[in-house]
């Protein structure tokens, strides 16, 4: 893990299942020590699906950046897979596809975060995430 000032974390991890739980760990570490309590579940949830994804699908290497701008948390997970992650729908009859199935993950990453998306970097690609402290009056994310 590296640290880059007060603001940004950063973990080098390797195609494993291992490389999830590390994911987790180094959110944890970022919302304790940036005293961001109120984001840590989610960030935890949100980081693990971007890194499942990237270890299931890209199978590379891969990096972990956590950085805080303001009260935002912005997680990215960089991989060598040019592939951009699919947020999956309705089946073409209008009837989700049964709970089961691999894929509903970013499902859940769309309706915590405040944004979140996909870009290509040199050798694959970057998919992040922007999580913000829900404020007085809102119901949910």
């Amino acid at each position: 893990m590296r640290s880059f000032g007060d603001q940004q974390l950063q973990a080098r991890l390797g195609p494993r299942l291992e490389s999830v739980p590390a994911a987790r760990n180094l959110v944890t570490r970022a919302c304790h020590t940036w005293r961001l309590p109120q984001l840590q579940a989610d960030a935890r949830l949100v980081v693990s699906e971007l890194t499942a994804n990237a270890v299931q699908h890209a199978d590379t290497d891969l990096v972990v950046t956590v950085r805080r701008s303001g009260h935002l948390l912005h997680m990215a997970v960089r991989d060598g897979d040019t592939r951009y992650p699919r947020l999956n729908g309705p089946a073409g009859n209008g009837v989700p596809v049964a709970m089961e199935e691999r894929g509903w993950g970013l499902q859940m990453v769309h309706a915590v975060a405040a944004a979140w998306g996909a870009m290509p970097a040199r050798g694959g690609k970057v998919v992040w995430a922007t999580l913000a402290p829900a404020t007085s009056g809102e119901s949910g994310h």
